[in-house]
């Protein structure tokens, strides 16, 4: 019946066939043998959509599993000091991308002279996002990226019986008291570079060397903490005023050099 039929096409369309036929057999009233249909044709395009996106993400994986990084490690770092280690991954023929960490090493030391207690510290570490560029060949790069930096010299002092001090012009004792400095690097700061290793062959896995001369481009800063404000005339402008003049005398040194060797892996 015309009825029957408009009913089994409604429900074929809803899961995206469209009937080609119908087959009866069995008599006056008849029950459906045979049920011809076809996909219909919005839903195949959007199936052969999905097939080509999933086509397209498996090959891309596949491209970058051909292209697999290498891992590094040395020594070197801001100032030339620490270990070095991270991570590349090439991005074409010419450009590779690198995830690095220099540095992990500090310095501490506490001295006593004329019933003064000196104590001073030296930390230096960098995180870096970088790309290379190889403009040859070979594998002679130029660098460029952005360094996350904590290198800074904090210097303690605290005053005995007889110590004195000047600040901004003014001659202060420091016994009992205590006045502390800390140079520091900016934390974010560009950085420029040249260098020698990580642009190999995707088959040419296995050990090899890298070596890299850069520059971190930032200016270092001067701050304080005393415990002389509001003795013998002592102002915060006094302190921050020796504070601009120890960081105006920095302000020549407008780059922090940066020195690594060290052997690479690629899988």
């Amino acid at each position: 019946p015309k009825s029957a039929m408009g009913k089994l096409r409604a429900a074929a369309q809803r899961h995206g066939l469209t009937v080609r036929g119908l087959l009866y057999s069995g008599g006056g009233a008849g029950y459906i043998d045979t049920l011809h249909c076809n996909p219909n044709p919005k839903d195949a395009f959007n199936m052969t959509k999905k097939l080509t996106l999933a086509c397209t993400l498996t090959l891309a994986a596949s491209s970058a599993l051909a292209q697999s990084g290498e891992v590094y490690g040395g020594l070197g770092g801001n100032l030339l000091y620490g270990i070095n280690i991270g991570y590349a991954m090439p991005l074409s023929s010419d450009w590779v991308g690198r995830a690095d960490f220099a540095g992990g090493l500090s310095l501490s030391k506490t001295s006593t002279s004329d019933g003064n207690t000196f104590s001073g510290k030296f930390t230096n570490n960098r995180i870096s996002l970088f790309a290379d560029y190889f403009p040859f060949s070979g594998s002679f790069r130029l660098t460029s990226g952005i360094a996350y930096n904590q290198t800074d010299f904090q210097l303690n002092a605290t005053g005995g019986a007889t110590s004195t001090v000047t600040v901004n012009n003014k001659q202060v004792g420091l016994t009992g008291n205590y006045y502390n400095v800390k140079v520091a690097f900016p934390t974010t700061t560009p950085y420029l570079g040249i260098g020698w290793g990580h642009h190999r062959a995707p088959s040419d896995a296995g050990w090899g060397f890298f070596s890299e001369l850069g520059l971190n481009i930032g200016k270092f800063t001067a701050t304080s903490s005393t415990s002389l404000v509001g003795q013998a005339g002592i102002t915060q402008a006094d302190v921050d005023k020796e504070n601009q003049k120890l960081t105006d005398s920095l302000s020549k040194l407008s780059v922090l050099p940066s020195l690594s060797v060290g052997v690479s892996y690629r899988f």
